[in-house]
């Protein structure tokens, strides 16, 4: 069969109209992968530099592109938050990432509920510090509780090259124990001090000596607490064992 003319033009025509949607979905997935790498680079620059709330803030183009992964968004932005001392929102966004990993058994599983554990840990520290000892333990409760209902692949022995999750759990009990020991007796001392049993050593000037002394256990208690956070962000949880815990794990 032989087309004619006017055929061919409107053969021409519908092919070039049914082609559009295929060329529109080639430059929206460009536009996709260039933003999603670019959100992604910046992330790690800004995350290195420990600029961790211009880290979160880089991370908002992911929640938008990244359809295929969809819990690396919320992950990528509660580490960066938690790393800057934001602990309330970066807990949700971390436990939102959680329920989109499909795999508990997988490695970026274990990661994210690790970091949840931190984060619950530091909620408990900040209310520690706060005064409120009752509701910072119920906060180290859970993050045990977390622990020992730890999904079996991240109580497994790591493959080479992966992180030991198995370890940074096992870690995590005593360090958090030893907060609801320390909380639960330091009362004894406290009301040994209220009988009467130690007194000023300058009787003159006792209650002076204890206001002064009080300023500087509070100067010196803020700035063991920056040094300890400082030693955190950069060692991660491959760091310092001496200190309150680890950092959460790098977004990449």
């Amino acid at each position: 069969m032989t087309l004619t003319d006017g055929q061919r033009r409107r053969w021409r025509k519908w092919l070039m109209i049914g082609a559009i949607p295929v060329a529109v979905a080639g430059t929206v997935l460009s536009v996709k992968f260039f933003a999603t790498e670019l959100s992604a680079d910046a992330t790690v620059t800004a995350y290195d530099h420990r600029a961790y709330q211009e880290a979160a803030e880089q991370t908002e183009p992911l929640f938008w592109w990244n359809f295929y992964e969809q819990w690396k968004a919320p992950y990528d932005k509660g580490t960066a938050l938690a790393m800057s001392g934001q602990f309330e929102d970066a807990r949700a966004l971390l436990e939102e990432a959680l329920t989109l990993h499909d795999d508990p058994e997988s490695v970026e599983y274990c990661i994210n509920y690790i970091n949840i554990v931190y984060v619950i840990e530091k909620q408990g520290d900040e209310l520690r510090e706060a005064g409120d000892r009752e509701a910072a333990n119920e906060l180290y409760r859970e993050a045990l509780g977390l622990i020992e209902q730890a999904p079996p692949g991240c109580m497994e022995e790591p493959a080479e090259r992966e992180p030991n999750t198995k370890q940074q759990l096992e870690e995590s009990v005593p360090r958090i124990e030893a907060k609801i020991e320390e909380d639960d007796g330091g009362g004894d001392g406290e009301s040994e001090e209220q009988n009467g049993e130690e007194e000023p050593e300058d009787g003159d000037g006792g209650d002076g000596d204890e206001e002064n002394m009080s300023e500087q256990e509070k100067e010196l208690q803020e700035r063991e607490r920056e040094a300890e956070e400082q030693r955190q962000n950069q060692d991660g949880y491959d760091g310092d064992e001496e200190g309150d815990g680890g950092g959460v794990d790098k977004p990449w």
